[in-house]
């Protein structure tokens, strides 16, 4: 971690994680948890973790849900993790055109969680979290899989 992280964090009340959900980039959670009690203990006592905010996150792929099972369970009772932000190309192509992507595409649904996350810190209410069921995703290709199956035969 770079010097400027490092004071960032002293002078910061809160702190949300961003964290790809990918598995080295998830590993690394732990180590940045341990600092951030390090900087309580001797420097921000105020300093507290908003919550793990996992990104370009798909639902659709195994890994990705593997990754947010193993956040929730590892950050039990250190943090809380939020509700994962899409992976879409509306970050892309809003950066490319040099606009914040809620405003170049309003109403694209990956711009949903930002939105939500936005408006509890505005509001100061419960952060929106994450909610992961391992066997709802895996159902949804079984039906998918079986759906296509019917539709080869006929």
């Amino acid at each position: 971690m770079g010097l400027m992280t490092y004071m960032a964090l002293v002078a910061a009340d809160v702190v949300i994680v961003p964290v790809q959900t990918e598995p080295p980039d998830a590993m690394g959670v732990a180590l940045l948890l341990s600092t951030v009690q390090k900087i309580q203990r001797r420097l921000n006592p105020q300093l507290r973790v908003g919550g793990i905010l996992p990104t370009r996150y798909n639902g659709r792929q195994s890994v990705d849900r593997e990754v947010l099972h193993h956040l929730i369970q590892s950050t039990a009772g250190t943090a809380i993790v939020l509700e994962p932000i899409p992976e879409s190309a509306v970050y892309g192509n809003a950066a490319w055109s040099g606009a914040i992507a809620v405003d170049a595409s309003p109403k694209a649904k990956a711009i949903g969680p930002y939105v939500r996350l936005c408006s509890a810190l505005a509001s100061e209410t419960p952060l929106p979290m994450a909610l992961l069921n391992l066997d709802d995703d895996v159902q949804d290709d079984e039906d998918t899989e079986k759906t296509e199956g019917r539709r080869s035969r006929a």
